[in-house]
Order: structure tokens, then C-alpha cells, then sequence
């Protein structure tokens, strides 16, 4: 089986619209970040509007900490999670409050997972991640 495409795999902010993922034809959201219910209810109340939509979530909350370390069981099961998502035609949107660090650790432990003859190192895969970003 060939590889998914990326495109089909982007980074970004936290939305709570449910509009605009629809309009980017998301169909599974990898969230990363503990807390964002500190958006207020439109933020819990626009991904509960999302999730009963069909939009598949997987939330890891993490705290973005140079204390914290990655828990590699969740890195496993993400990276399945958004494998299946893409091999099936989804489109995954791996976001944390900013869209930067801990999502980009999620990105880059699934290129290197998937793709270890394009991505040798965890330098090459975050040079791509950021050409993309």
C-alpha cells in the first residue's frame, strides 16, 4: 500500500468552528493541549457541534512544558489514529492552542513512524513539517 498523502494531514490553531473545518473537509482532529475549555463555551460548545457532527477526535492533553515528557503510548496510538484516518481518505488536523510544538512533536513522530526511509532524522522530519507550515 503506498503511503498517504500529507496534504491530507495539517497543523494548525485551535477553531472552534465548525464551518471552517467543514469548508477544509476535516474528518478527524488530533487535539493535543490540556485546558482549552479556558476559550469559554464557545469553544467547548463548538467542538461538542463537531464531534456530533462525525468528526472524529482523539485529545491527548498535554501541558506545554519543557518539563513534560512525550508519553510514548500516546505517540503510538496518535500516530495510528491519523494513519487510519488517511489511509481511509480522511483529512487530519493536528492542533494545539497555538498550533506550534506539541502538535509539530505529533506531525513529526508520524513521519518518522510511517516514512523512516524519507525521514531519517527527527531534523529532516521537522525540516519538512516546517517547509509546510
Amino acid at each position: 500500500m503506498s503511503s498517504p498523502p500529507f496534504r491530507k494531514l495539517v497543523m494548525g490553531e485551535v477553531t472552534d468552528e465548525k464551518r471552517e473545518l467543514a469548508r477544509a473537509n476535516i474528518t478527524h482532529v488530533v487535539n493535543i493541549a490540556r485546558g482549552l475549555e479556558m476559550f469559554g463555551p464557545k469553544y467547548t460548545n463548538g467542538v461538542e457541534a463537531v464531534k456530533s457532527s462525525g468528526v472524529e477526535f482523539r485529545e491527548l492533553n498535554w501541558v506545554d512544558s519543557t518539563e513534560f515528557t512525550l508519553p510514548v503510548s500516546d505517540c503510538i496510538l496518535s500516530c495510528n489514529f491519523i494513519h487510519r484516518a488517511l489511509t481511509y481518505g480522511g483529512n487530519v488536523i493536528v492542533h494545539s492552542a497555538q498550533g506550534k510544538s506539541r502538535s509539530t512533536s505529533i506531525v513529526i513522530c508520524y513521519l518518522l513512524a510511517r516514512e523512516p526511509d524519507r525521514f531519517k532524522s527527527v531534523w529532516e522530519a521537522l525540516s519538512f513539517v516546517q517547509s509546510r507550515h
